[in-house]
């Protein structure tokens, strides 16, 4: 049997890639397999890529800052999506 890396999904705003991309190489770096959209994301849908990586993977990493709480103007809140999909 052999020990298969933890498999992690980080949720964050835009104003907060920074810290998002701090957790992921740490995270990267200490073995687990870690999904962060601007890191892998070839091409192809988008929103399609994103659902299949939130259902599938064990664990579901959200940076909530006050930033990332302040309303949306976007028709779609992606952030609000992921956690959803998640829960």
């Amino acid at each position: 049997m052999t020990n298969q890396p933890k498999r992690i999904f980080i949720s964050y705003r835009r104003t907060n890639t920074h810290i998002a991309n701090f957790l992921y190489l740490t995270l990267k770096n200490k073995g687990f397999d870690v999904f962060l959209d601007t890191e892998v994301m070839g091409s192809g849908d988008f929103m399609q890529t994103l659902h299949k990586e939130v259902t599938t993977r064990e664990y579901f990493l959200v940076v909530l800052t006050p930033s990332a709480l302040e309303p949306r103007p976007q028709a779609v809140d992606v952030m609000r999506m992921e956690i959803e999909l998640a829960i």
